[in-house]
């Protein structure tokens, strides 16, 4: 149940599309998506004709994908359950996308080892885009908020009403998010299903340097998708990171 929740809640906003098929637009060959999920980016750049590959760890999340894939994408789309610190691909890719927020749930030793596996599959003219929330704006935000409706929708398989809520906590260095789904049924009652995120709130500084540690260079921060420049009142942090080639 939950893939799907997460696949319809999260496909209502879909503003970043755009930015990932233009990226895709000015490289060649396939593309790599890491943390691929159910599919929210990785099926709209298969159905503009590229070859994809995504990589998950969480099984239920990629067989959602799995079954999603369209016939005529079947053969653009190779999926591979892999930790993003452990995966190794023989191929080597001018695209490696990590969307949806996803870096910043890693702690600094598996953003480390994530750079270290995928510095191995960018091509030397490649690059690494990612995408999070700005961590110089959730520090700042305030410690704690109680749960607040955002919004509702309804499954496709079934026009179950479900509807969304989330909540948070913060100290310096985490970010804890809470959402909450509760299926609506028709005599009042109310099946609720949560799920727990955590985003690391690493400094834009430490984050750049890392990448560089292990030679990647930070070549363009963006603060969204528009593009627009990255400031500290962003929404977010998008980096666009190419291999230094000097580097072994």
């Amino acid at each position: 149940m939950f893939p799907l929740l997460y696949h319809t809640h999260h496909c209502l906003h879909s503003q970043d599309i755009p930015f990932w098929l233009s990226l895709a637009d000015h490289c060649n060959g396939p593309i790599l998506e890491l943390g691929c999920g159910t599919g929210r980016v990785l099926l709209p750049l298969a159905r503009a004709g590229r070859q994809v590959f995504g990589i998950d760890n969480d099984p239920a999340m990629l067989s959602f994908l799995s079954h999603s894939i369209p016939g005529e994408l079947s053969q653009q789309v190779s999926l591979v359950q892999a930790d993003f610190t452990r995966f190794c691909l023989k191929k080597q890719f001018e695209l490696i996308i990590m969307p949806c927020n996803t870096y910043s749930t890693l702690t600094e030793p598996d953003r480390r080892a994530t750079i270290e596996c995928l510095r191995n599959q960018l091509s030397p003219a490649g690059i690494f885009a990612v995408s999070m929330p700005n961590p110089y704006l959730l520090r700042h935000l305030p410690a704690h908020a109680e749960p607040e409706v955002e919004e509702s929708f309804c499954l496709p398989t079934n026009g179950q009403p479900v509807q969304v809520s989330s909540a948070w906590n913060r100290t310096q260095d985490v970010f804890t998010l809470n959402w909450y789904y509760d299926l609506l049924f028709p005599d009042g009652s109310v099946e609720r299903i949560s799920a727990c995120i955590q985003h690391q709130l690493t400094p834009v500084k430490e984050l750049l340097e890392e990448m560089r540690e292990i030679g990647l260079h930070p070549d363009t921060l963006y603060g969204n998708f528009d593009p627009s420049e990255y400031t500290q009142t962003a929404d977010h942090l998008i980096i666009l990171a190419s291999p230094v080639n000097n580097l072994p």
